[in-house]
């Protein structure tokens, strides 16, 4: 029984060691699920609108995303990106006709090992594009290993997130269009086993655009916090805060963005 109780507490002290030595060290953050995995995150969106010349108004939804790696070639990884059990609530409009279009939008596109999309359908509505200038589930990962502290940014071309989520608006970005997001390192951790990264980021960025003989004007600012496992590359949670101002003529829009994606 002693002994038992001694290699107990030699297993127990040596996983703590190893929990300390995990977390001194650096990862190299690569896309690299094998082929045929499937992740399916639930997510959370609370959408709050207002403004002086707009009455305040609010949406939820819930929606199960699903990522796919299809197969994977000598560019990165192939991904199919699709939404399922679409809920909305609130809002104006027909909420069932929004639901139905979000389950059947259906991308398929090819990712670099960084997460930056190669190639692939990015017009099949906002999914498409924000996965496209966004990069795979909002990270694009920088190309020399990180460890805590660890700095990167990226760019979101918000010109072309327009183009592919519908040019049929007629908007073009006159200024402003590409707007930095800024990364860090937060923490290392083992979960389940699993080795995990910490990691936030921010972006704030004004955007002009023309519609018509009309100007656009919108202000963009986000946060979030989300954790990566390293093995795969992939997201395990992310909490994304944003506050998006328009302002279209006379009229002024404030809408507050809460969305939070978690594997299920």
């Amino acid at each position: 029984m002693k002994q038992f109780k001694k290699a107990a507490i030699v297993v127990a002290a040596t996983g703590l060691v190893l929990g300390l030595a995990w977390a001194q060290t650096s990862a190299t953050l690569r896309v690299k699920p094998a082929a045929g995995s499937k992740f399916q995150y639930k997510v959370t969106m609370d959408t709050t609108s207002g403004g002086a010349t707009a009455g305040g108004q609010s949406m939820k939804g819930t929606y199960n995303q699903w990522f796919i790696a299809k197969s994977k070639n000598a560019k990165g990884t192939v991904f199919e990106i699709k939404a399922t059990n679409v809920k909305l609530t609130g809002g104006m409009g027909d909420m069932s006709t929004m639901e139905k279009a979000m389950e059947k939008q259906v991308v398929t596109a090819t990712y670099s090992p960084l997460g930056a999309w190669i190639s692939g359908d990015v017009t099949a509505g906002s999914m498409g594009a924000m996965s496209a200038q966004a990069g795979l589930q909002g990270v694009i990962f920088p190309q020399s290993a990180v460890k805590v502290g660890t700095k990167w940014t990226a760019t979101v071309d918000i010109g072309k997130m327009i183009a592919a989520a519908g040019g049929q608006s007629g908007m073009k970005v006159e200024s402003g269009g590409k707007i930095p997001v800024s990364y860090k390192v937060t923490g290392f951790k083992t979960i389940a086993g699993k080795p995990i990264v910490g990691i936030s980021a921010s972006m704030n960025g004004t955007v002009v655009m023309a519609m018509g003989q009309n100007k656009v004007n919108m202000n963009l600012k986000s946060t979030s916090t989300g954790q990566i496992d390293v093995r795969t590359g992939m997201v395990r949670t992310m909490t994304t805060n944003a506050d998006v101002g328009t302002k279209f003529g006379q009229m002024v829009i404030n809408q507050k963005i809460k969305m939070t994606m978690t594997l299920m």
